[in-house]
């Protein structure tokens, strides 16, 4: 019985020019026969740890795996990931294939009962077994694919960074209690906004009071 390897790997590391490395995995991938299926960049917006990350998802012939990893490995001085996988799927190739051959046997069993069939429900009952067959022979077929399509091509993650100047401690707390103070001055504009009708409430009962007072006053001095 064949065996059934598929190996993948994952590697993430500091870079101190990112752009450089990037191109020098790319010739790599190239002398290795292989091809990139994910070639992304992202942002930290970490303000104590911005960096800026490289993400290279290579796909590469199981026989050129190992040279491909020396190659993007050497000169690294210490990585943050460094995980590799041979996974045996022999048992779920076997298993896959089976399910696949004895549907694909049920299917013809049924095609071969619709010629008999005599009936209107006779034929739409079979129908219908072939119809919910044929879904799972497509789903059986696509599994299958993709455990032969990750044995014919290994998979390596490759992340690196390159971090940038972190922001000074002066800075930093200036910029952070900029933006408490503003957060502060928003939320009693808000409570202001919220309170404004009993404010007005207030303001009036007080001025109509006062009013009042002063109106008494001036008549006791009349009467005086």
């Amino acid at each position: 019985m064949p065996q059934h390897i598929i190996r993948e790997g994952e590697l993430r590391f500091e870079t101190a020019d990112r752009v450089k490395t990037r191109q020098e995995i790319l010739a790599f991938v190239e002398t290795h026969k292989g091809y990139l299926s994910d070639d992304s960049e992202h942002r930290s917006s970490h303000q104590l740890d911005q960096h800026v990350e490289q993400l290279m998802v290579i796909r590469v012939p199981p026989a050129n795996f190992a040279g491909l990893l020396e190659d993007v490995s050497r000169g690294v001085q210490r990585f943050d990931v460094r995980n590799m996988q041979a996974i045996d799927v022999t048992e779920q190739f076997v298993d896959t294939e089976a399910r696949l051959r004895a549907r694909k046997e049920t299917e013809n069993r049924y095609r071969e009962l619709l010629k008999q069939a005599n009936t209107v429900e006779d034929v739409l009952k079979i129908e219908q077994q072939i119809d919910k067959l044929r879904t799972e022979i497509e789903s059986t077929e696509g599994h299958l694919r993709l455990l032969q399509d990750r044995e014919s091509f290994s998979t390596l993650r490759v992340s690196f960074y390159e971090p940038r100047a972190a922001t000074t401690d002066f800075s930093h707390r200036f910029f952070g209690n900029l933006a408490a103070g503003w957060r502060g001055l928003v939320e009693i504009v808000l409570a202001l906004a919220a309170i404004w009708p009993l404010l007005m409430i207030g303001g009036l009962i007080t001025f109509l009071l006062r009013k009042r007072i002063i109106r008494e006053s001036l008549q006791a001095v009349a009467r005086t």
